[in-house]
């Protein structure tokens, strides 16, 4: 007797209706108790085989992830035949096919540590690909008071003790008495002779036996025909959801447009895990499904980026730094399947601290000069002074002597700066006895810098990833110029989230930068998007801890941060927590994503196209409740003074995320003017 049912719903209301009917009930493992992130159990095979080669070239075997995958389904084609030929089944048994693989990869000998670490990590694989379905818990625990009998059974070439432990990593192998796979003994289900084992070897009763599972043929005819009850689950919804996987997978497969949208739904909570993104804050929801691959992306790229260009160590520079560290934690190790990893660590960074220092090492830059000046509020030699954390005093008869003073207008976006004055402030800069006096000033904090850098290591390594979230390059352009006294020196790799390239990068052998989802040298318009809301990002990703004002080796540390009574990190303080829970969302969708990257190809580049799509809507074209709900409480930025210039050349910028609640709402060619306004500049930059 089979009873299909299309519900897990109305299975459970039957099994309970007729439990008195029954001693001993088998539940089928997978895609019945236990459900698949993937549509296709097979996509695990290519991490699987990227791992074994990964295992080779440590022992400087080298051999291709798809070379690898062709003698696996070899073997176990070999195996499976030969073993139909003196078992009931055609079934093949996973440790001894891979154990022939191992030998055939690499070489005749002792293997045994090889295949563990292999089923090891198929098992791991297995495991975060694999959700309890929610419902059984309680039924389970219900016929296990009952003292029903319970045992699982599965067609799988895993033993049963490797299908056992997947049960308990799940949370459901404590409610088993005893878990049975036909690679324990060549028999399945699909034949009937893994049921018939068991009522020979056990002795169990037909009449008082039901039978669980989703295959109307091994788990509905073929236990039926031994007169075991079958109820077979035909879930609609289940299988709608992997048709929609499946769809996407094959779209992915034509469009490298839905890639991204692919990794995305295999990285979806299932189950009990999707009351949070359902039920929970929207916050919550917008860091799990948009910031959360956005980054997760990043993440990805940095560690194949490492991989590729040999990069020993990455350091993620505060503050934004302490988010990517996090979700670097909970991605890379999937990420490298098995290869190497390079170290990560913490840098304390800031722009006043490191403008700071370089004035140590080599004087008041042109460039320091022109990253002061960029803030609209900046206008004259005091503000510079604040920026660089300078005492103006001792520095004014040197001003007089070009005809300068402490309030000349310095920054063009006001009306007293002349050529004039621009080039007295030249001559200034060019005045050695000047420059003298300022590193004089801040060799302290030079010295803290470096004092402070050689704790964490840096100068130990030729080259080294600095890891940011962007957009011009400032923090890495400082830190260069902090270091470039040093003889011994690293080769300064600027990986940044996105780098608008706004103000050139004065790029040479030891200092490079790049930016992922944008890189202002591609003029990618649409990907530009993300420069619409800078200041979102930054928020974002800041962790809840004062920012560092500056480098001192009069301190143990060398580092001085901002005091926790500071109004500013009270401000700053206030908006970490109202950012939390996006935050948490971002790191609940590392470990998913991850899982989903390398089970698709681990191409971070190719989620680009979408990511830009999603760019585009949120940024571009924002709904006016999510702008009411993402625009920043508090944004500090330290090097601005915040004052209201009476502008000659300057204009400020009006942006759509600072245009009010009724304009988004009742205006509705609104953010099309900004965005044609928005590509006109580009293609004015362009030309």
């Amino acid at each position: 007797m089979v009873d299909t049912f299309y519900s897990l719903d109305d299975l459970i209301a039957t099994v309970l209706k007729n439990q008195d009917r029954y001693d001993l009930i088998s539940f089928d493992v997978f895609d019945t108790l236990l459900i698949r992130r993937v549509h296709d159990p097979d996509h695990i095979k290519g991490s699987v085989c990227r791992f074994v080669s990964n295992l080779a070239n440590r022992q400087e075997i080298t051999i291709h992830p798809d070379h690898v995958l062709r003698i696996r389904g070899r073997i176990e084609a070999k195996h499976r035949k030969r073993n139909g030929l003196i078992h009931p089944d055609h079934e093949a048994i996973y440790p001894q096919f891979i154990g022939e693989m191992v030998e055939e990869i690499f070489g005749p000998q002792p293997n045994s540590v090889i295949l563990d670490q292999i089923l090891d990590y198929e098992l791991t694989l297995e495991s975060r690909l694999l959700i309890a379905r929610r419902a059984w818990i309680d039924l389970l625990t219900h016929l296990r008071d009952r003292g029903k009998t319970l045992i699982a059974l599965s067609d799988m070439y895993l033993p049963g003790d490797a299908i056992q432990q997947l049960l308990h990593q799940a949370g459901l192998g404590a409610y088993f008495q005893s878990v049975h796979s036909s690679a324990d003994s060549c028999r399945a289900k699909a034949s009937g002779q893994g049921f018939y084992r068991l009522v020979e070897r056990h002795g169990y009763s037909p009449r008082r036996w039901l039978h669980i599972g989703d295959h109307p043929f091994s788990d509905g005819l073929r236990p039926a025909s031994l007169g075991i009850t079958a109820y077979c689950l035909r879930d609609a919804e289940e299988k709608k959801r992997k048709a929609v996987l499946q769809r996407y997978f094959l779209a992915s497969q034509r469009k490298s447009f839905w890639y991204g949208r692919y990794l995305l739904q295999i990285a979806l909570p299932l189950e009990a895990e999707a009351q949070q993104l359902t039920g929970g804050e929207q916050l919550y929801r917008e860091g799990y499904c948009f910031f959360g691959p956005l980054l997760a992306g990043f993440i990805a790229h940095l560690e194949r980026t490492s991989r590729e260009q040999s990069i020993p160590v990455l350091y993620f520079l505060s503050r934004e730094g302490h988010l990517f560290e996090q979700i670097w934690s909970r991605m890379a190790p999937i990420l490298a399947e098995g290869g190497p990893l390079p170290e990560v660590r913490y840098l304390h960074v800031s722009r006043k601290a490191l403008a700071a220092a370089s004035c140590g090492a080599v004087g008041l830059s042109p460039d320091l000069a022109m990253i002061a000046f960029l803030p609209p509020g900046n206008r004259d030699f005091q503000d510079l002074c604040r920026v660089a954390d300078l005492d103006p005093e001792p520095l004014e008869p040197f001003l007089r002597a070009h005809g300068l003073k402490l309030h000349d207008d310095l920054s063009a976006n006001y009306p007293g700066h002349t050529p004039e004055i621009a080039n007295r402030f030249r001559d200034l800069l060019d005045d050695q006895d000047f420059q003298a006096q300022v590193r004089e000033q801040k060799s302290d904090a030079h010295q803290g810098f470096i004092r402070y850098i050689q704790s964490q290591g840096l100068l130990d390594f030729q080259h080294v990833g600095l890891v940011d979230i962007g957009w011009l390059g400032t923090i890495q352009r400082l830190f260069d110029l902090c270091i470039a006294p040093l003889k011994k020196r690293p080769t300064l790799h600027g990986l940044l989230f996105a780098a608008t390239f706004k103000i050139p990068f004065p790029e040479h052998s030891e200092s490079r930068l790049s930016g992922w989802i944008h890189d202002g040298r591609r003029q990618d318009v649409f990907a530009s998007m993300v420069q619409y809301y800078l200041e979102l990002f930054e928020e974002v990703c800041r962790p809840p801890e004062p920012g560092l004002l500056s480098y001192s080796q009069q301190v143990d540390s060398c580092l001085i941060f901002r005091h926790k009574d500071d109004p500013v990190f009270q401000m700053e303080y206030e908006q970490s927590l109202h950012i939390a829970p996006l935050q948490q969302g971002i790191l609940d969708a590392a470990g998913p994503l991850a899982i989903a990257l390398i089970l698709s190809g681990h191409d971070a580049n190719r989620m680009k196209p979408w990511l830009t799509h999603t760019i585009v809507a949120k940024f571009g074209f924002p709904k006016t409740r999510e702008v009411a709900l993402l625009r920043h409480r508090h944004h500090v930025n330290d090097i601005d003074s915040n004052r209201s210039p009476t502008e000659r050349n300057h204009t400020p910028a009006q942006r759509l995320w600072e245009e009010s609640e009724r304009s988004l709402m009742w205006r509705p060619f609104l953010r099309t003017w900004y965005a044609l306004k928005h590509i006109a500049l580009n293609l004015i930059h362009l030309s």
